[in-house]
């Protein structure tokens, strides 16, 4: 009799493709630290991009921004794919919308704007994570750079819920 085989849940097939990536312990590091910092600062830059008035909004207009939608579509991807894993990043995210709220208001007091703190933020991860790539890339053969970036917060987070002992 043939054994079953069975299905490899979509989460974990975009831990198994990051975890090729993030081979070391350093890198393994690294890449804990780097994908927070990089995803607050792709959300930071898209919370400063200017949204639109749109009238049919009304007053609702100033609750809606491009990291909106950021979120959206990001927790819709996850659900998608681990309902435990979107709820995860979705906490994070909202802390992330905290601490870029909290940048607004030190920027009012005279404090640099989100659009350069998270701008710098982002350039960082960025140039870290090319750096990590172009070590790595001869030894695992990862898609592209942009799906390693892509796939980044599915891993970290899948590796948050194996460290908590869930079941995702």
């Amino acid at each position: 009799m043939m054994k079953k085989e069975t299905p490899v849940p979509p989460a974990e097939k975009k831990y198994q493709l990051f975890e090729g990536f993030a081979v070391g312990s350093e890198s393994r590091k690294l890449q804990l630290l780097l994908i927070p910092l990089g995803l607050f600062g792709l959300m930071g830059v898209l919370w400063a991009i200017p949204f639109p008035q749109l009238k049919f909004l009304g007053e609702y207009n100033a609750y809606f921004n491009w990291a909106s939608f950021f979120i959206a579509v990001i927790i819709y991807v996850h659900l998608k794919m681990s309902p435990l894993v979107s709820y995860l990043l979705l906490f994070m995210l909202f802390a992330f919308s905290y601490g870029i709220i909290q940048l607004e208001q030190w920027h009012e007091q005279g404090g640099l704007s989100v659009a350069l703190v998270a701008g710098i933020v982002l350039l960082i991860f960025l140039s870290a994570e090319w750096i990590l790539y172009t070590k790595v890339k001869e030894k695992y053969q990862a898609a592209s750079f942009i799906t390693t970036i892509v796939n980044s917060p599915t891993w970290l987070m899948v590796v948050l819920a194996k460290k908590l002992k869930m079941n995702y």
